[in-house]
């Protein structure tokens, strides 16, 4: 009996890890909803330590079995900077010691565990498993995108209580809309890879119903997009669709017979004059659905007098000449510089800043106003210190190396229509941990779609025939401790 039950679960060890894996990036997406916050708060404090444990079990799962974490791409300088945190939060340890671990564990499962998992598909799972994560994210983002542009019709807002934000602004206030989530920017990062999934779907199907799904979701999250009126949002869109158009276009000329350069330029020219059209229409498309309330207002209120049609006011008060550009954070860099200059080997540790800080730099403006270092890649520094940035930098060029090669070289028939939309995700991400935090110490669904993207990216440009006649070093030395001998199969 129990042969046949680990048979099963070894057979099935694949469907297993994806089924966590869209169950817990479902989880984690419906939390960015405040009213899921807050209904969930207190079981949150269950299911977390439960994806927790299975997300370790996955992992020790494939360690004795596939190892995939030692084929992938740059996993050896990701085990060096899991060392690093740990290192971290062992010398910082007397600021705290608990919270530091379940960064850890979060960190290993998100880099650990999807990373490879993504890395190891083939061609046709990767795209039927982004098609069923489109449809995961479609429907959240769908339905949210609806209720949210609803409370802009109607001109709704109002504030919910949660546990870290006791007036958590919902529907549309302050020029901008909030709608259903916690936080407008990071909920537009997260309709913007929505919008990328969507992409693929409609261009690896056939289904006429779900492509119609996944245009009205397209919409509803544009607009959501461009009420939110996330500057981080907006600069991480034009970039992508110039980066990832440019690149498309330009495999689609070379494969035309133009010559490289020749294709490279047209490439380059329409992909950058989209992306600034696109840009160039945000106010207006902003400006223009500001008449829609007061249309609405006129034809739904029979004792509203009609006058003169004018849109709201949609112009943010915390943006402005007279406004700090950049929201405080140069004040919280800044502060972020002197602590990795008072610990620059290993770095605070990454739950334990503000306790170093309140010690160190009692009258600094982070300790002050409690705030996060908001720089994804200044956080790896401030954190982890030299030791942890040394080995973020290694995989970030390792794989940057690596995608620049593939990408460039047109004579790989890669699915481009899928590598694009998932290059812009990988952009887009990369780009917004700049004056956010993202990718490496947070648990959110924003993470686990870049660590999945990436993974799905590279496992799209491999080249069979260019594979290595042997594994890497690191998973024959991992055969070896495991299993006594070498397996010679990629």
């Amino acid at each position: 009996m129990e042969t046949t039950t680990m048979n099963w679960l070894t057979k099935n060890h694949d469907k297993i890890t994806f089924a966590y894996i869209l169950c817990f990036m479902g989880y984690l997406a419906i939390n960015d909803i405040a009213f899921f916050v807050m209904i969930l708060h207190t079981v949150n404090r269950i299911v977390y330590p439960a994806f927790a444990v299975v997300g370790v079990i996955l992992l020790l799962w494939d360690l004795f079995t596939q190892r995939r974490l030692f084929k992938a791409i740059g996993t050896v300088w990701l085990l060096g900077f899991i060392g690093a945190i740990l290192l971290s939060s062992i010398i910082n340890i007397r600021y705290g010691f608990t919270e530091n671990i379940k960064t850890t564990v979060w960190a290993c499962i998100i880099m650990l565990v999807l990373y490879p998992y993504a890395y190891s598909q083939s061609k046709e799972r990767i795209i039927h498993q982004i098609k069923v994560i489109a449809n995961l994210f479609g429907a959240i983002t769908l339905i949210c995108g609806f209720i949210s542009f609803y409370q802009y019709l109607r001109q709704i807002n109002f504030t919910l209580r949660l546990s870290d934000d006791p007036a958590c602004r919902q529907g549309f206030m302050e020029g901008r809309l909030f709608g259903v989530f916690t936080d407008p920017n990071y909920a537009s990062i997260l309709m913007l890879c929505a919008i990328a999934f969507s992409f693929i779907y409609i261009f690896n199907s056939k289904k006429l119903l779900m492509k119609i799904f996944h245009i009205i979701n397209i919409i509803l999250s544009f607009i959501y997009v461009i009420l939110a009126d996330s500057r981080t949002a907006h600069i991480v869109m034009i970039t992508a669709i110039a980066i990832s158009l440019s690149l498309a276009l330009y495999r689609v000329f070379f494969a035309k017979k133009l010559k490289r350069l020749v294709a490279l330029f047209l490439g380059i020219l329409i992909g950058i004059s989209s992306s600034v059209i696109v840009f160039i229409s945000l106010d207006p498309l902003k400006y223009s659905l500001g008449y829609l309330p007061e249309i609405i207002f006129q034809l739904t209120d029979p004792s509203h007098k009609e006058g003169p049609l004018k849109p709201i006011d949609n112009a943010r008060p915390d943006v402005g000449e007279d406004k700090d550009i950049s929201n405080h954070r140069f004040e919280i860099w800044s502060d972020a510089i002197t602590l990795w200059q008072a610990t620059p080997l290993v770095g605070t540790s990454p739950r334990n800043h503000l306790d170093f800080a309140d010690e160190h730099f009692p009258n600094s403006f982070m300790v002050k106003h409690q705030y996060s270092i908001h720089n994804g890649y200044l956080s790896v520094l401030t954190y982890t210190g030299i030791i942890g940035a040394i080995a973020m930098i290694g995989f970030i060029v390792s794989c940057l190396l690596y995608l620049i090669k593939k990408i460039v070289h047109c004579s790989r028939k890669y699915p481009t229509s899928t590598v694009m939309p998932l290059l812009a995700i990988v952009i887009m991400i990369t780009i917004a941990a700049f004056p956010m935090m993202m990718i490496f110490f947070l648990n959110t669904a924003r993470e686990c779609i870049f660590w999945l993207s990436l993974g799905y990216l590279i496992a799209l440009m491999k080249i069979p025939e260019e594979l290595p006649t042997k594994p890497p070093v690191l998973y024959r030395v991992s055969d070896k401790l495991f299993t006594r001998k070498v397996n010679h199969e990629t």
